[in-house]
């Protein structure tokens, strides 16, 4: 069972995305923003408090689905 991410860090993202398979590439087409700047948000460079709340709600959800699949 996957665990949710509690607060966003580079770590938890990182490792949600290795966990579900997704890359970064894929996240930030999915969230309609360029990898660049993901990247940027994801190492500190930029503060994008609000992606950073769409990145920890958008992961936990396909966390959710992944782990309602497992209890199937």
């Amino acid at each position: 069972m996957l665990e949710k991410i509690n607060e966003f860090t580079k770590e938890s993202v990182s490792k949600a995305l290795i966990d579900l398979h997704i890359t970064k590439k894929e996240l930030a087409k999915r969230l309609g923003i360029s990898r660049t700047y993901l990247t940027y948000v994801l190492s500190g460079q930029k503060k994008g408090y609000e992606l950073r709340d769409l990145i920890v709600n958008y992961l936990n959800q396909k966390i959710d689905e992944k782990n309602a699949k497992k209890g199937e």
